[in-house]
């Protein structure tokens, strides 16, 4: 028999099923709503592999046993990683933390002050600890990460982009070595003359832009590309690459 469990991250629906052998399964149009994917089918399809999407049912408010596609663990992680929210890694914490320990446990994400009504005095005091513990729990992680998701808004309603060389001082790491692991990474063109220049699918997502500037040498004017790292893409590097 398999549990769901119900609940809300940022006033938002997310539901989790429990399977025989206590691995979770995430219904996945929970997950891609909370990521920010405008088009979960395709996330699904791009991203995750398909062994890891199962079929589960559940009834929905008329009554009706509705099919919806899950997640498996695996695949769960996988969207996180794709996603640019700056809501992605409080929620992976919140899911990691409290959440999936919950379920390995029991089955079932509890919500204590629904699923269990204390019978003694003895219990009602344990329940009351628990309670204080989760909150205090949640409240830490809610805080921890919020100059984090404050400094992500800020930066998605800039406008500023940055050189690569400026950008890698902000995550405490050297131009060279930056522009090494982006071009490994398959980020950057390794060589010609489009050396270090982004390829157009990231700028096309949003990560990159490319300035064209002009220098004087021995009395000509030339024009060079510079690559600049737009705020989406100084958020997503901060999360992937940041030693600090």
């Amino acid at each position: 028999m398999e549990n769901l469990s119900l609940f809300k991250f940022d006033d938002q629906q997310f539901r989790i099923f429990a399977d025989e052998t206590g691995n979770p399964l995430f219904v996945a149009m929970d997950v891609c709503k909370i990521l920010g994917y405008a088009n979960g089918r395709d996330a699904i399809q791009n991203h995750c592999k398909k062994d890891g999407v199962v079929k589960r049912y559940i009834i929905d408010s008329m009554n009706r046993n509705q099919e919806v596609s899950c997640l498996t663990e695996a695949n769960f992680y996988r969207l996180l990683l794709k996603s640019n929210m700056p809501a992605a890694e409080p929620f992976e914490r919140w899911v990691m933390e409290i959440v999936l320990p919950q379920i390995r446990k029991s089955g079932q994400y509890q919500n204590t002050a629904i699923n269990k009504i204390p019978q003694t005095y003895a219990e009602a005091l344990r329940l009351a600890a628990d309670q204080a513990e989760l909150i205090e729990k949640q409240d830490k992680i809610i805080q921890d990460n919020k100059p984090k998701v404050k400094a992500a808004e800020i930066l998605l309603l800039s406008d500023d982009s940055i050189d690569v060389g400026s950008f890698a001082k902000t995550i405490g790491t050297g131009q060279n070595k930056l522009f090494a692991k982006l071009k490994d990474e398959g980020y950057l063109i390794k060589s010609g003359n489009k050396n270090n220049l982004p390829y157009q699918r990231f700028i096309d997502q949003g990560l990159f832009s490319v300035q064209e500037i002009t220098r004087t040498i021995n009395n000509k004017i030339k024009l060079f590309r510079q690559t600049k790292i737009t705020p989406k893409g100084q958020i997503h590097f901060t999360n992937k690459y940041s030693t600090r």
